[in-house]
């Protein structure tokens, strides 16, 4: 939890970006073969969204502005969560870690993972960015959560009300993290819409690919659509709501017919 600022002092925010990698089987899928699993994932989507965090890294840290207020951590998920760059700023080493194999979907996992983590990280960023002269505090955390399937664990689709609880305590709470979902090709709409945030009507920040969208180049057009939604979250000051962009070769998922 942020200190309570002493009188006086100088408060500082900063900003917290957790980026979600979805890691399980089907993300393993070369894209060229549908060789499951090579030993090389390069060409699967899991490969290309990795390969691609640490050039969009880079490209946060040349900005002044940004680098200046945000830090970053990339967790995986399959049958466990796990971090793949512990959340830090942008000056440390972009480095991201390859997940361990897996074959489940496990949103209970994942969401559970973040509630807990998010205290000791919240609890990093305040040490890193520790002035003298100033209290440091953290904005409620981004969260860019890319997935293609549906829940699923233990051998079976998880119901809604076993990681439910997890994302109302992630979004609630002393956390009130802002979701925005990226579902590719297999994912579940519905699901997206209801793990997203947005507005207080039916609009949120849950995308999904078309289906005449290139596979090879989504991973792209995801990344780009995210350095460019953290950008545009600092400069309107970074704690409320924002609508981001649809990132090509997607659309943003309808929640009008949904209770």
């Amino acid at each position: 939890m942020n200190s309570v600022p002493r009188a006086g002092a100088m408060v500082l925010r900063y900003y917290m970006v957790y980026i979600v990698l979805d890691a399980s089987l089907s993300m393993r899928i070369d894209l060229r073969t549908g060789e499951v699993d090579p030993e090389d994932l390069r060409n699967t989507p899991l490969g290309q969204f990795t390969g691609l965090l640490v050039p969009m890294l880079f490209q946060l840290a040349e900005n002044p502005v940004v680098n200046s207020l945000i830090s970053v951590g990339v967790v995986a998920f399959n049958d466990r969560a796990e971090a793949l760059r512990d959340m830090s700023t942008l000056t440390r080493p972009s480095v991201i870690r390859s997940p361990s194999r897996g074959r489940s979907t496990d949103y209970a996992a994942v969401l559970r993972h973040l509630v807990d983590h998010h205290g000791p990280d919240a609890a990093r960023v305040r040490q890193e960015r520790k002035r003298p002269e100033a209290v440091i505090t953290t904005a409620r955390p981004w969260v860019f959560f890319v997935t293609d399937g549906r829940p699923y664990a233990n051998g079976r689709d998880q119901n809604i009300d076993e990681w439910m609880p997890h994302r109302e305590a992630l979004t609630g709470g002393d956390i009130k993290a802002r979701i925005v979902t990226i579902g590719l090709r297999g994912a579940h709409e519905d699901t997206l819409w209801r793990l997203a945030t947005g507005g207080d009507g039916p609009t949120r920040n849950a995308f999904i690919a078309r289906q005449d969208a290139d596979p090879a180049a989504l991973s792209s057009s995801v990344v780009k659509a995210i350095r460019h939604s953290i950008t545009r979250s600092l400069s309107s000051g970074g704690s409320g709501t924002v609508l981001f962009e649809v990132p090509e070769g997607m659309r943003r998922i309808d929640g009008g017919r949904r209770d």
